[in-house]
């Protein structure tokens, strides 16, 4: 049985970024404050906040992947919601290298009925290597 681990850049910049925003609105509330300086922070705060917050919300999962019952659980860190799907729901993989502003980085597909049912990237790859064994075999 493999459980995923939060000792990614990603998931760890994506939260300071969303503590910054935070930050940001609730310094706006000082007395040493101007209104022009107010009114930046009031706008700003929010927009980080909820931008990098939402996606924080949405995406960070705890991924437990058991090898003897052959199947994938994903939990949301937030909500607790959980989705469970069998390695029987999946036709195979496909593992890429994808260009992006800031490099190359590497992407596993979860493929299904010649589809892509999910999709993982870097920072996830490691705990699929359990899978992609499995997949082989």
């Amino acid at each position: 049985m493999t459980k995923s681990k939060f000792k990614t850049f990603g998931f760890w910049a994506i939260s300071i970024i969303t503590l910054f925003g935070l930050t940001l609105f609730l310094s706006a509330f000082l007395n040493t404050r101007t209104v022009q300086q107010k009114n930046i922070l009031l706008v700003f705060g929010p927009i980080f906040t909820l931008l990098f917050g939402s996606q924080l919300w949405r995406d960070a999962k705890i991924i437990l992947i058991d090898t003897l019952g052959m199947n994938i659980r994903f939990t949301n860190l937030f909500t607790r919601k959980k989705t469970i799907l069998s390695f029987n729901d999946f036709d195979g993989f496909v593992d890429m290298y994808q260009s992006a502003k800031g490099g190359t980085y590497r992407v596993i597909y979860l493929v299904n009925n010649r589809k892509f049912v999910k999709k993982y990237q870097a920072f996830i790859i490691q705990i699929l290597t359990n899978y992609k064994t499995l997949l082989l075999l």
